[in-house]
């Protein structure tokens, strides 16, 4: 079935296996990947149980992401807490998302490419250097003195 000592394993991943598969407590992490579906897998921590996909986004060469699609809860706790139902995924849910996040990538989409874009917006010091050319200046400082204390706030912060 599954050997616990490695922490990477080629199996069927099923509701019945996570359900029965114990972790090495020595290890933080255990990752699984399926057999039938590659790309698709369950990250065990102590705690919880995270269906990931992990692929190559096509027409970008080296970016190999890794997406956690949601969590896992034993079928009996699912049963009983509606809450926990709406939290967590099925294996079959899993899969299906799986499907369609590799299709995805295989396509080009790039799913972090929203976390990862430059933020909109000044700068920090573009910010500053707006701010200080708002401050009222005092009848000592000319322009070329203004400019010069922006330049030293600007460069030190």
């Amino acid at each position: 079935m599954v050997n616990h000592t490695e922490p990477r394993g080629t199996v069927d991943i099923t509701e019945r296996v996570l359900e029965r598969f114990e972790p090495d407590t020595s290890k933080r992490q255990v990752q699984l990947w399926d057999a039938r579906l590659p790309g698709f897998g369950v990250i065990v921590g102590k705690e919880r149980r995270s269906f990931v996909v992990r692929a190559y986004v096509k027409g970008q060469r080296g970016k190999r992401r890794l997406v956690t699609l949601g969590h896992w809860a034993p079928s009996k706790a699912r049963a009983a807490d509606a809450g926990l139902r709406d939290r967590t995924m099925t294996v079959a849910m899993a899969r299906d998302a799986a499907i369609a996040e590799l299709g995805g990538m295989r396509a080009g989409e790039d799913p972090a490419a929203e976390r990862d874009a430059p933020a909109a917006g000044p700068t920090f010091s573009d910010a500053i250097a707006a701010h200080i050319d708002r401050l009222p200046a005092p009848a000592l400082y000319r322009r070329s003195s203004r400019s010069a204390h922006r330049s030293r706030v600007v460069t030190r912060h």
